[in-house]
């Protein structure tokens, strides 16, 4: 258990160099925080520190910190913080949980109740960690054991704060970028030295990266956690998912069944085009990445045209609207009867179906009854992630736009999994391709690969933090 005690920098001219870069950069932050986050409805949440809330746990307990960049991020220490309650090292230890964007704001609620956590909230800006460490000290009688974030997040009076309190810091799935390296200067120059750090990455590529720039650092290659966290989803069914699989069998909605993952408007264009070309008879389940009435409105013209239209759920006045649609569901408020299309008898496989799925938070588990996945974003703002296809042995298809942020993607690409379309005519040929269903070697090669590098990636890491706080090295 760590006492709680201010520890100074190392030498008077560092504690100089510190309190002027915390006093400019602290004004900066109030200053963005105030007069651009306050226009902006969904950043006002981090204008207040105390929207956050603290608990009154016991004091003098031991005490672990998280922190996230955003709700991808958080995802990814999700697993980590299960496996390190898990532990009998850290049994009645507390949990603390900072979020910089937004979009973290969503899960936090849930973090709090899973972990029983004493903080979940917005983070400090840069320039006020160091106060909100001693408040946290103040408050519970102690410091955190270890500071674990993810990816490249560096900030240095977040580091420079770590090392006045000797707290490590842990970096999840960590990457080399240059802000990295901008970040240990600053904090070399200004506060002495760097904090003790260990990065765990998703390859040894990225581990010999960070290395070679940060030689006095710590990296372990562990695989990536989001893995095990995914797993951990779909190893809990859902029960709304199996209803969808049970409806579109019943109502003879041919395969294969490829399902569209946060799909945009060019994703849809790409494949309606790719499905004409090639002649493509089966089932596309469009799941948009964000549902609106007006554009599933605007995906209903366009695909009413190519072949039958389905909709997961259905408001009584959309279906009045174009009594021509089918629907696989009811509303919770609205009894709606499976209606036919105009003019035809019964489903036929010789032409494409449509299903629009306007329903959050089934992506995943919806891709486990598919045959075939494609993950939009590739011709709009950037591929999103293809772990949760992978993980269900799909044949995967996207556009390459910003496709090689995610780590897995050369691997996917290099087994055969993922391809990475450029145009109609190429997603006309990978349609056809899914027709046939994988060899089973391919599938045997897919799981040897994700099993030996990235499953138990959570675990991995939980044990070696526990070293890190047992075995404590020099800060």
């Amino acid at each position: 258990m760590r006492t709680f005690e201010i520890v100074q920098a190392p030498s008077t001219r560092s504690r100089v160099l510190a309190r002027i870069y915390r006093c400019i950069t602290g004004l900066v932050s109030r200053l963005v925080m105030h007069l651009v986050f306050c226009r902006v409805p969904d950043w006002r949440w981090r204008l207040h520190l105390h929207s956050g809330r603290f608990s009154e746990p016991e004091r003098n307990r031991g005490l672990i910190w998280f922190h996230a960049a955003s709700a991808g991020e958080l995802e990814m220490l999700w697993s980590v913080a299960r496996r390190l309650r898990e532990l009998p090292e850290f049994s009645g230890t507390h949990f603390g949980l900072t979020v910089f964007s937004p979009s973290g704001k969503t899960r936090i609620e849930r973090f709090r109740s899973e972990f029983s956590a004493i903080y979940c909230g917005p983070s400090p800006g840069e320039g006020e960690w160091a106060k909100f460490f001693e408040q946290i000290g103040l408050r519970y009688g102690t410091l955190p054991f270890v500071f674990v974030t993810a990816k490249y997040e560096s900030w240095p009076e977040l580091w420079g704060a770590l090392v006045e309190f000797r707290i490590p810091l842990v970096m999840v799935n960590s990457e080399w970028r240059r802000s990295l390296r901008w970040c240990s200067r600053i904090t070399r120059a200004v506060f002495g030295k760097l904090p003790r750090s260990i990065f765990f990455t998703a390859s040894q590529a990225s581990s010999r990266e960070i290395s070679s720039f940060l030689p006095g650092s710590t990296c372990l290659c562990s695989g990536d956690p989001r893995w095990d966290q995914i797993i951990s989803r779909l190893e809990r069914p859902e029960p709304r998912v199996q209803e969808l699989r049970e409806r579109g069998e019943d109502a003879g909605l041919p395969r294969p069944w490829v399902v569209v993952g946060s799909a945009w408007d060019e994703d849809l264009d790409i494949l309606l085009r790719g499905a004409l070309c090639s002649s493509f008879r089966g089932t596309l389940w469009f799941v948009p990445h964000r549902p609106c009435s007006e554009q599933l409105r605007s995906w209903v013209e366009r695909t009413s045209f190519t072949g039958q239209v389905w909709l997961s759920k259905l408001h009584q006045e959309e279906l009045a609207r174009n009594p021509a649609l089918r629907v696989l569901a009811d509303t919770p408020s609205v009894r709606i009867e499976m209606r036919p299309k105009q003019n035809a008898e019964s489903v036929s496989a010789k032409e494409t179906h449509f299903v629009l799925v306007q329903e959050m938070g089934i992506l995943a588990e919806l891709y486990s009854v598919a045959d075939a996945a494609w993950v939009g974003g590739g011709f709009r703002s950037g591929l999103h992630s293809t772990i949760e296809p992978a993980l269900s042995d799909l044949r995967i298809g996207a556009g390459a736009l910003r496709a090689l942020k995610f780590p897995e993607v050369p691997e996917l690409i290099r087994l055969g999994q993922l391809e990475l379309l450029q145009s109609p005519s190429d997603a006309g040929a990978w349609l056809t391709k899914i027709m046939e269903k994988p060899e089973g070697s391919e599938v045997l090669a897919w799981q040897k690969w994700r099993t030996d590098t990235h499953l138990g990636a959570a675990r991995r890491i939980a044990h070696s933090v526990a070293e890190i706080v047992t075995r404590p090295g020099p800060v």
